[in-house]
C-alpha cells in the first residue's frame, strides 16, 4: 500500500467488538434463516446468469448500513447491492468510507455450500485502514487494522494472532503450497491457456469466496490467493488482511501496488520471490 494518511481519527476503544456484534447480529436475522432454505423468487441476476443477489444479501446490506452509521455517523457507504442500483458515490478519498460486501460467495450460498462471508472494509482519506470478516456459519472472524497483526478468530472463539514466518516457505516449491486460484477473472485471450496450467499446481484449489480464502491465510491453513473482478467491497478486506500479515499484494502480472478501485487480478503471497514464481507459472506464455 502507498503511505497512509499522517493522521487518523480516534476510534472506540469497542469499536472492534460492537462490529462484530452488528456482523454476528445480521448473520442470525438475515443470512442464516436463508441458507438452504431459499425460494425461486429470493433469487435474482444481475451481470450474468450466474451473478446471483438473494433476499439475504438485500436484507443483510441494508441492517449494515442502519448499523454502521450509528457506530460511525460522519462515514459515507460504499456497499454492493447499492453500488449495482445507483453508482459509485464520489469523493471516496476523503475522510471515512466504509465497504460492505454483505454475502461475499453469493454463488456457493444458493448451492448450499458453506463457504460464504460478510466483509467490511473501512477506508480513510482513500486509504484502507481496517478490515473485518465474519463466516457466519462457523462464527469464524479476522479483524485487521493499520498497523497490527491480524486478528483471527476460530470456532471456538479462540483468538490468535498470527506471526507469519516466511523464511518457512523461502525454499518451498510451488507444487509444496496450498492456495487459492482460478481462471475466472483472466483476460479471454489467456484464459483457457491459465485454466490448464492451473490444473497441473498441486496444492492450488477454488473456494468462490474471496473473503473466505483470506480468513483461511489469516488461519495458516493456505499460503497464497488470486482474486480478480475487483471491487471495493471485496478488495478492500482482502488487500488489508493479506498486507497486515506482511504479504506481498500486487496486481499480476506487472507486480504495481493495489490501490481502491483498479482492475485486473490480484495476487498475494507470503514474499516477494514466491509472488514472483507464482506470477511467472500463471502469466508466463
Amino acid at each position: 500500500m502507498v503511505a497512509m494518511p499522517s493522521h487518523i481519527p480516534a476510534l472506540s476503544p469497542h469499536f472492534d467488538e460492537d462490529i462484530l456484534s452488528l456482523l454476528k447480529r445480521v448473520a442470525e436475522q438475515d443470512i442464516l434463516p436463508y441458507f438452504q432454505n431459499l425460494k425461486e423468487l429470493d433469487i435474482e441476476t444481475k451481470s450474468s446468469a450466474t451473478d446471483f443477489v438473494t433476499i439475504a444479501d438485500k436484507g443483510a446490506e441494508r441492517q449494515l448500513i442502519a448499523g454502521l452509521k450509528l457506530l460511525l455517523p460522519e462515514a459515507r457507504f460504499v456497499a454492493e447491492e447499492n453500488t449495482a442500483q445507483f453508482g459509485l458515490p464520489e469523493a471516496l478519498d476523503t475522510g471515512f468510507v466504509w465497504t460492505i460486501d454483505p454475502l461475499d460467495g453469493t454463488r456457493n450460498f444458493v448451492k448450499g455450500d458453506p463457504h460464504f462471508c460478510t466483509m467490511l472494509g473501512l477506508l480513510y482519506d482513500g486509504m484502507p485502514v481496517g478490515a473485518w470478516i465474519y463466516k457466519p456459519l462457523t462464527s469464524e472472524s479476522v479483524i485487521a487494522r493499520h498497523n497490527e497483526l491480524p486478528c483471527y478468530t476460530d470456532s471456538q472463539g479462540c483468538a490468535h494472532t498470527r506471526q507469519p514466518n516466511p523464511s518457512n516457505l523461502a525454499n518451498s516449491s510451488l507444487h509444496n503450497l496450498k492456495g487459492c486460484m482460478n481462471a475466472m477473472g483472466f483476460d479471454s485471450a489467456i484464459r483457457e491457456r491459465v485454466r490448464e496450467k492451473l490444473k497441473t499446481l498441486k496444492g492450488r484449489f477454488h473456494i468462490g469466496s474471496a473473503g473466505v480464502e483470506a480468513m483461511n491465510i489469516a488461519a495458516g491453513s493456505c499460503d497464497y490467493l488470486t482474486h480478480s473482478k475487483l471491487t471495493y467491497w471485496d478488495s478492500v478486506p482482502v488487500v488489508m488482511v493479506l498486507s497486515s500479515l506482511g504479504y506481498h499484494v500486487r496486481l499480476g502480472p506487472t507486480g504495481v501496488r493495489y490501490q481502491p478501485g483498479d482492475k485486473g487480478v490480484l495476487l498475494g503471497a507470503p514474499t516477494s520471490e514466491i509472488w514472483q514464481q507464482l506470477a511467472d507459472f500463471v502469466w508466463s506464455a
